[in-house]
C-alpha cells in the first residue's frame, strides 16, 4: 500500500494494533516519520531492535512499560549472546536481554 493509501485508510480506521514482527512488512513502504503516532504497551518485554522500525516511522511515541516487572523476551541462548557480545566487544548494556524498549 503506498503512502497516499494509507493515509486514506487512516481517515476511516484511527487506530491499527499489530505485533513488531508484522510491522515491517505492514509498513514496509512507509518512511521515516510518517506515521503520526506509535503506542507501545508492554516496552519493558521488548528490545529496542524490535522496535527500531516503528520507531523510525513515528512523528510521536508513548513507550509504557516496567522493565523490572517483565525483563525483554529474548530467544537467543544467553551463553551465545555473551559469546556474539565479547567477540564484538558490546558492552552488557547493549545485550538484548538486559535492555528494553
Amino acid at each position: 500500500m503506498s503512502g497516499t493509501a494509507w493515509k486514506v485508510f487512516f481517515l476511516v480506521v484511527s487506530l491499527i494494533s499489530t505485533t513488531f514482527a508484522s510491522f515491517g512488512r505492514m509498513f514496509s513502504h512507509l518512511g521515516a516519520e510518517s506515521l503520526g503516532w506509535v503506542f507501545i504497551d508492554e516496552a519493558g518485554q521488548a528490545t529496542p531492535q524490535s522496535a527500531a522500525g516503528a520507531l523510525w516511522r513515528a512523528q510521536h511515541a508513548l513507550v509504557v512499560g516496567d522493565p523490572l516487572q517483565l525483563t525483554p523476551i529474548v530467544t537467543q541462548p544467553t551463553k551465545a549472546e555473551a559469546n556474539i557480545a565479547l567477540e564484538h566487544r558490546v558492552p552488557r548494556l547493549a545485550l538484548p536481554s538486559q535492555t528494553s524498549v
